[in-house]
C-alpha cells in the first residue's frame, strides 16, 4: 500500500522557501554541514544537531526553514536506507520528523502553510511504508486530510509536491480510501506540471519536472493502465536526462538515489 512512498515524497534542497539574505539567524554553518551529507550519517547528524540547536529560539519562516531541512535530512537518511529492511531505524527517523514538524510549525503555531501540511503528509506516509500494510490502515484518512488541506494552502511548494505524493497514494492504497489508477494518474500530471514555489533559489529546476521521483509512480500507473511501452520509455528518458547531467540544484544527491529506483522500477517492467 504505502510502498514505494520513499521515492514519492522528494524535496527542493535548492528550492527554499524564503529567500536565505531575509533570515537574521545565521544558519551558514547549518547549511554548509547539510551540503556535505552525501558524506555519509556522521555529517547528517552534525548537520541535523546544527540546526536543531537555534530551533527553540527562531519564530515565523526562520523556525520554517530550520524544520524543513531538519525534514529534508530525515528524507534523505530514510532514501539511504531505502525500502527494504532497517524497518525500525526507518519508523524512528519519521517519526521524528513528524514530531518536529507538528511541534514547531502546526497551523495553531504558525498558521496553516503548505511546508507543514507537505512535510507532514510526507512524512506519515514513509513512516506508512516503513510501519507496513495493516499497521498503517488506520492513518490513511489522516494523510489523505493533510494532503488536501495542504493543497488548499499552495499547490507549487516543492515543485506541486502534494499532488505527487497523492499521485504515489492514490496508486497504492486500497479503493475503499478512494485510490485509482485515473486519480494518481492525473495528480501526476499536474505535479510534473507545477511552477516553482515562489522564492526558490532556483526556479530554473525547482518545478515539478526536475522532481525525478514522479516519474517512477507515473510510470507504475501507465503500466496499470495497460501502457508499459510509454511507461519503460518514459523511465528511460528519465534516467537520461539524470545520467546526462540534466539535474536539480542542490538536490543531486537525492536524485542520484532516485534514478537508482528509477531503474530498479524499469526493470521490473522489463521482466513482464
Amino acid at each position: 500500500m504505502f510502498a514505494p512512498l520513499l521515492r514519492a515524497v522528494g524535496l527542493a534542497v535548492g528550492a527554499l522557501s524564503v529567500s536565505l539574505s531575509a533570515f537574521a539567524y545565521d544558519f551558514g554553518t547549518a547549511d554548509a554541514l547539510f551540503a556535505q551529507r552525501e558524506q555519509g550519517p556522521s555529517k547528517i547528524a552534525e548537520a541535523r544537531a546544527a540546526y536543531a540547536t537555534g530551533l527553540t529560539n527562531l519564530n515565523g519562516a526562520e523556525k520554517i526553514y530550520a524544520v524543513e531541512q531538519l525534514a529534508r535530512l530525515d528524507y534523505y537518511e530514510g532514501l539511504i536506507l531505502g525500502d527494504q529492511g532497517n524497518k525500525d531505524a526507518r519508523k524512528a527517523i519519521y517519526n521524528r520528523c513528524l514530531d518536529t514538524v507538528e511541534a514547531n510549525i502546526s497551523p495553531a503555531k504558525v498558521g496553516p502553510s503548505p511546508q507543514y501540511y507537505y512535510w507532514k503528509a510526507s512524512c506519515l506516509a514513509l513512516w506508512g511504508n516503513a510501519n507496513g500494510v495493516s499497521a498503517s490502515l488506520g492513518r490513511i484518512p489522516e494523510l489523505l486530510r493533510l494532503i488536501n488541506d495542504g493543497l488548499s494552502t499552495d499547490t507549487r511548494y516543492e515543485g506541486g509536491g502534494l499532488y505527487r505524493l497523492g499521485a504515489a497514494v492514490y496508486l497504492k492504497i486500497p479503493e475503499i480510501f478512494g485510490g485509482g489508477v485515473d486519480k494518481s494518474f492525473d495528480y501526476g500530471t499536474r505535479a510534473l506540471a507545477s511552477q516553482a514555489f515562489p522564492g526558490t533559489q532556483d526556479p530554473a529546476t525547482a518545478t515539478g519536472d526536475y522532481f525525478f521521483n514522479v516519474y517512477d509512480h507515473r510510470a507504475q500507473a501507465l503500466a496499470k493502465k495497460g501502457r508499459k511501452s510509454e511507461a519503460i520509455a518514459l523511465l528511460r528518458e528519465a534516467i537520461e536526462r539524470i545520467e546526462g547531467g540534466d539535474l536539480p540544484s542542490g538536490r543531486e544527491p537525492e536524485t542520484r538515489l532516485h534514478k537508482r529506483d528509477l531503474e530498479a522500477t524499469l526493470a521490473s517492467l522489463q521482466s513482464l
